[in-house]
């Protein structure tokens, strides 16, 4: 699902910077609902082929169902490939928490390792820059269930 909204006459959109395993990400803002510091506590690695229990967290009193990011964000431009799995995904506990706005059902975010921004910046393609860097344009997967 592409964010059709018509760009402001600068060409200017807000965005937030994620940070995940070692890959810079960047979201509109306005496709956001909350982000917030994690408080589960910090559990030991997963055992491989183990069954994960369910990642909740709550914020503001808002239940906040976590999955891995590219089970949550696909990047903008097809041709930016999909997103690096070589790291493990962040265990509960760790960095940040990015909900996304979903339209109906349960509120669906990721876990990251840190977050820069809001930030103004103009998208080209499937990247912007911001601080000299190039960031990868995510948007919302529109196949995913909480």
């Amino acid at each position: 699902m592409q964010d059709v909204a018509p760009a402001p006459a600068d060409g200017l959109h807000t965005w937030m910077g994620l940070r995940w395993s070692g890959q810079a990400l960047a979201v509109r803002a306005s496709q956001l609902a909350m982000v917030f510091r994690s408080r589960a506590p910090a559990s030991g690695p997963a055992q491989a082929g183990a069954a994960l229990p369910v990642d909740v967290e709550v914020h503001a009193g808002v239940p906040v169902f976590v999955q891995p990011v590219p089970h949550v964000l696909v990047p903008l431009s097809q041709e930016a490939g999909a997103l690096s799995s070589a790291a493990p995904p962040l265990q509960p506990g760790a960095g940040w928490v990015v909900a996304l706005k979903v339209p109906q059902g349960s509120a669906l975010g990721c876990r990251v390792d840190s977050l820069v921004g809001p930030f103004q910046a103009r998208a080209e393609g499937g990247v912007l820059v911001h601080d000299q860097r190039e960031w990868r344009i995510m948007i919302p997967r529109t196949d995913w269930h909480a």
